[in-house]
């Protein structure tokens, strides 16, 4: 079941989901506006970016969300910026995760694309699960980005992923 409104705003007054920067503004029905903080290239952070056609960039928001162990966090595209030519992409927030909101962004027009803080990129849906996982990512060992305020890269895969680029 996915929240509506009021169920991520009570979630909200009781400092979860959106835990930082939250805006009453960017709150919709069934779904919460995530905003650019910095615009990440070659591990600068920006807080503006001419995104070039076909090149991606990775994004952290302004929000920082902390995901109930009975929810997990998904991103969605914004239908505006879809039919703009933008493909945002993004992981599936664990149930007991806490971090800032980091997406991936590709520019799939012929034209370049600004980016800039504040700008409503993406939106996150939260979805009820049907029971408290037994290790929520919270309290999980391996867990390679829980509290991550700041761009990790490949957090502890980066010796598993550098084998795969050539």
């Amino acid at each position: 079941m996915i929240l509506v409104d009021k169920n991520m705003r009570e979630l909200i007054d009781n400092n979860m989901l959106i835990v930082s920067n939250y805006k009453p503004e960017n709150l919709g029905c069934v779904s919460y506006d995530l905003t650019i903080s910095d615009i990440i290239v070659n591990d600068e952070e920006l807080k503006e970016y001419i995104l070039k056609p076909q090149e991606f960039v990775m994004i952290k928001t302004n929000e920082e969300i902390k995901v109930p162990e009975n929810l997990i966090g998904k991103i969605g595209e914004k239908n505006s910026l879809l039919r703009l030519g933008l493909f945002v992409s993004g992981p599936v927030y664990q149930p007991g995760h806490k971090t800032y909101v980091f997406l991936r962004v590709c520019n799939l027009s012929n034209k370049e694309i600004k980016l800039e803080t504040d700008f409503k990129i993406a939106q996150i849906f939260f979805e009820t699960l049907t029971e408290v996982p037994e290790e929520p990512y919270n309290r999980k060992k391996t867990a390679s980005f829980n509290d991550e305020k700041k761009y990790l890269g490949y957090g502890k895969y980066e010796q598993d992923y550098k084998n795969l680029l050539k």
